[in-house]
């Protein structure tokens, strides 16, 4: 996947503001920029991006099949709880192959 150099640029300010309003004025970017930096060169961002797709599709095929005899059972939240996993991992994945991008 290809990313434009005004694309990317968003998407470091994005996330420059999202890292401020988060962890506050004493968060160090260039510390966590040299970490970020650190996990991209030993291949742990692809590992973590891998492994929340593999998951996502476990989680997902799971939901299919049970989601409707869940909420037939009255177990809503449980119901509820898969799809949230689901969006999670598929955040982590998009979010960790998208640093990886940037590097």
């Amino acid at each position: 996947m290809k990313i434009t150099k005004r694309r990317l640029r968003r998407i470091i300010r994005e996330e420059k503001a999202s890292l401020l309003k988060e962890y506050g004025p004493d968060f160090d970017l260039e510390i966590a920029a040299k970490e970020l930096k650190s996990l991209q060169d030993d291949g742990s961002m692809d590992k973590i991006a891998y492994q929340a797709f593999e998951h996502a599709k476990i989680w997902s095929s799971a939901s299919d099949a049970l989601d409707i005899r869940l909420m037939d059972a009255g177990l809503h939240d449980l119901a509820m709880d898969m799809r949230q996993l689901i969006e999670l991992l598929n955040k982590i994945r998009k979010t960790t192959g998208e640093a990886t991008i940037q590097g």
